[in-house]
């Protein structure tokens, strides 16, 4: 195994492992499984203390780090707070989403299709009276009173045409029906 050569700071395992509040066997196991590469070691195998936290960093899970424990420090601040963030959010959408799911599975929920199908033809007739009502350029004032009712006459129709919609849709507040 050749190491880092040259390194006059490296610590023993046992030293390693008082460094980051961990057993002597932790630290040999870290080696073994290559966490703690070769090129962090020196030629004596003594661990060079700032490349194996770097090594360690590289490997670690953020997901089962623990706030304030050993081991805190092993990803920047930054990377850390990303991570925390991203978690925030995902969680966020995944109980949203559930709420969503709940919400539908109950019937509290109607399809977009649905909704186009009452909508569409009710506001493209609308649609097609009001612009059905002359209204180019009115210059008596008894053209302006009859585009005025007839555009009045337009919206009462429109909402006439809700009831009746509501009245056909509800049956008396039934959500089966």
């Amino acid at each position: 195994m050749t190491g880092v050569t040259g390194e006059g700071d490296g610590v023993t395992f046992q030293a390693y492992a008082d460094m980051i509040g961990k057993s002597r066997p932790y630290v040999s196991k870290l080696v073994a499984q290559g966490v703690i590469r070769p090129a962090s070691m020196t030629a004596d195998r003594k661990i060079i203390p700032h490349l194996a936290d770097a090594d360690r960093a590289a490997s670690a899970d953020p997901a089962r780090a623990k706030p304030g424990g050993a081991g805190q420090g092993l990803l920047p601040a930054s990377e850390d707070a990303t991570f925390n963030a991203q978690r925030t959010r995902k969680m966020a959408a995944d109980a949203e989403r559930a709420e969503i799911e709940l919400r539908a599975r109950k019937g509290e929920l109607i399809e977009r299709s649905q909704i186009q199908q009452v909508w569409a033809p009710l506001l493209r007739q609308l649609r097609d009276d009001l612009t059905a009502v002359p209204r180019d350029v009115i210059t008596d004032p008894v053209e302006v009173a009859d585009c005025e009712t007839a555009l009045a006459a337009a919206l009462e129709a429109f909402c006439a045409r809700l009831e009746a919609g509501a009245s056909e849709s509800n049956h008396g507040g039934d959500a089966a029906a």
